[in-house]
């Protein structure tokens, strides 16, 4: 299943990128080798380039990045607020799914949906107030479920 991700990254990485891999690399998914303590594994990914986060501040402070990276990255106290994704991975490692809010690929529209929904939206805005000094990093994956092993094409 393709999905959108953000990665928060510690903004005191001295590349944003180096530290994005390293973080996402704990969920390189390995057929084998399985975590039985890890849900959500990705095979591949690729910056998102849909929405141009353009962030002033980040791109004044980390003039050497890649304009790929600083298209795709926003400081988390910068973003829009209506901001939405699909899943987020904080610095220290924990991968947060809006699967986990109850959400049913197989049950859309529904009210149990939407309710999900809603949990998913607090569970973000949560998220980003205690990461606010972050750097929030937009890909999509390609990533599996350990959980239901599904695949597919949206995000």
């Amino acid at each position: 299943m393709k999905s959108h991700l953000t990665v928060l990254v510690n903004n005191k990485a001295d590349r944003i990128e180096s530290q994005l891999i390293h973080t996402l690399e704990k969920f390189r998914w390995n057929e084998t080798t399985t975590r039985p303590d890890q849900t959500y594994y990705w095979n591949s990914w690729h910056y998102y380039n849909r929405d141009e986060q353009d962030d002033k501040e980040l791109k004044q402070q980390y003039p050497n990045e890649s304009d790929e990276v600083l298209r795709n990255a926003c400081f988390v106290n910068n973003l829009p607020g209506n901001y939405e994704t699909s899943a987020l991975i904080c610095p220290e490692g924990r991968w947060w799914d809006l699967l986990d809010s109850g959400w049913s690929l197989e049950a859309e529209p529904s009210n149990a949906n939407d309710k999900a929904y809603w949990r998913w939206t607090m569970t973000l805005k949560s998220v980003f107030n205690q990461y606010n000094d972050c750097i929030a990093v937009q890909l999509v994956v390609d990533n599996y479920s350990a959980l239901d092993n599904q695949s597919g094409d949206e995000y």
